[in-house]
């Protein structure tokens, strides 16, 4: 059984978002007050994460049996090698996003809730990643979501309503589809803890019924997760918030549909999963494609950024497509840095834009001169990106590679290389156009840029190039992931307690 005092650090990152939501939205009209107390949760939120994580890495998963009641009937938190890893890495740029929040989101917009609604985001995502069960999936993708309706909307802008209304329809089909899958789930093997329905299904024959409920969930988890063939509603909704907005749901709202699609597909389905990973398989390799293809034809930064996320969920699928432990290890390792990353270069096109004036690629030019720290940043995040050695990029698209070549699943590998070439043209293109070419007529250049505000950008780069040059340990922990999603069993006796 797990110490108490550890069921309240695996309750933690949970429970302080909610509390910081909570006392920010009780003192709305206090933007001060609401601020720092945001900001203490974010404090406290990391450190119980840092600390959830290390003791999951020492000991082992942990697991929480809320007013005590045994699973499978009540409601479990479970904390694992990718859970553990996935809530620290998002109470790092949960943090980092704070701190920039905190100079650049206007008056009007912390008056209306920013904060609150940002921590409600947080805690939302980090409930998905630590519940035991499908039903509570479904509970915290709904916080998340009307956290991040609220989030979309507060510039009030015509482009931001347009935005919010495609978001939220698509979200609302997807989770409305995922709570029909449950629902026959349930009707299928009686129960709704993740642990408890895999260890029922090792029982069940193989049957159409199982194959349909499976791929429902698979379509709303893809479709969460801007995968093909339903990813438009990213490009058409992440350009429009403001940057702190637009960075908070890069780095991790998709790997909240994309870690659920891993631990549904591997854990819930694990005695059944062989009936749909050839359809996540092509699903993967055509997000691969599309997000390679649409980054390449955009004017606008974060349009441009948007495809190559849609391209990175990609490569996460693509480990769960190939469906071996190696592409598994490849895929975490590969969402673990594409949530630092992408939140970071998300953030850093927000300076970029300030400075230019504009987010449209063609009235950008001539910072060169200007902002020389500005360009080798961006390059750097290029460099990262796009998987050029020696930077995270690479190594995770490396592993994948390797993975799917192994497996032979040469078509995948060739879209993976593929994907990573058209996004390193269209980046390349977007830095020539920012910061190479002479400065067009219409550029405005009256904006300095403030270094202070540079420093969460900076701070999260930094981590996400550590991930590369010093790539050990990450790979170790991200192996380490894989094997704690494929260990079945272990999962099933950690949290049933022998009760099956």
């Amino acid at each position: 059984m797990t110490p108490i005092f550890w069921q309240w650090v695996l309750a933690a990152p949970i429970v302080l978002p909610l509390a910081g939501g909570a006392i920010g939205f009780l003192a709305i009209r206090r933007v001060g007050i609401a601020q720092g107390a945001t900001l203490l949760a974010s404090v406290g939120t990391l450190l119980a994460a840092i600390l959830l994580f290390g003791e999951v890495r020492q000991s082992g998963a942990l697991v929480m049996q809320a007013s005590r009641w045994d699973a499978p009937f009540g409601i479990t938190l479970v904390a694992d090698g990718l859970s553990a890893l996935l809530v620290m890495l998002a109470a790092a740029v949960g943090l980092g996003v704070q701190l920039h929040a905190m100079r650049t989101v206007d008056q009007e917009e912390r008056r209306f809730g920013f904060f609150p609604l940002f921590h409600l985001l947080l805690a939302g995502a980090n409930g998905a990643f630590l519940t035991g069960d499908v039903f509570n999936l479904y509970v915290w993708f709904e916080v998340t979501l009307i956290a991040g309706v609220g989030l979309l909307a507060l510039g009030q802008s015509k482009p931001q309503v347009d935005a919010t209304l495609k978001y939220v329809a698509i979200n609302l089909v997807g989770t409305t589809i995922y709570l029909i899958a449950t629902g026959l789930l349930y009707g299928a093997t009686g129960s709704l803890n993740m642990a408890d329905i895999s260890a029922r299904l090792l029982t069940e024959p193989d049957s159409g019924t199982l194959g349909a409920i499976g791929l429902l969930f698979v379509f709303s988890l893809a479709l969460k997760s801007a995968a093909f063939p339903l990813f438009f509603w990213l490009p058409a909704a992440y350009h429009t918030p403001s940057v702190a907005v637009s960075a908070v749901f890069a780095g991790i709202v998709t790997k909240v549909g994309a870690y659920a699609l891993l631990r549904v597909v591997v854990l819930v389905f694990s005695p059944k999963a062989e009936m749909f990973v050839d359809v996540i398989l092509w699903v993967a390799i055509l997000t691969l494609l599309v997000g390679g293809i649409g980054a390449l034809v955009q004017r606008d930064l974060r349009r441009l950024l948007s495809y190559a996320l849609v391209a990175g969920i990609g490569y996460i699928l693509l480990g769960l497509g190939i469906g071996t432990a190696e592409s598994l290890g490849g895929g975490i390792f590969y969402a673990a840095h594409h949530i630092v990353l992408m939140t970071a270069f998300f953030l850093l096109a927000g300076h970029v834009a300030m400075v230019a004036g504009s987010f449209s690629l063609d009235r950008m030019g001539g910072l060169l001169d200007r902002q020389a720290f500005l360009a080798i940043l961006f390059f750097v995040a290029i460099v990262a990106l796009s998987g050029l050695p020696p930077l995270g990029g690479f190594w995770a698209k490396a592993w994948l590679v390797k993975a799917a070549l192994a497996a032979g699943s040469w078509f995948a590998a060739g879209a993976a290389l593929l994907s990573g070439l058209l996004v390193l043209v269209a980046l390349g293109q977007a830095w020539a156009m920012i910061f190479w070419r002479k400065a067009p007529a219409s550029a405005d250049t009256s904006a300095a840029l403030r270094l202070p505000s540079l420093a969460p950008t900076v701070a999260l780069l930094i981590l996400a190039i550590a991930m590369g040059l010093h790539p050990e340990p990450w790979l170790d922990i991200s192996a380490r992931a894989a094997g704690a999603l494929l260990d079945v069993e272990g999962y099933q006796a950690t949290v049933l307690g022998g009760r099956r």
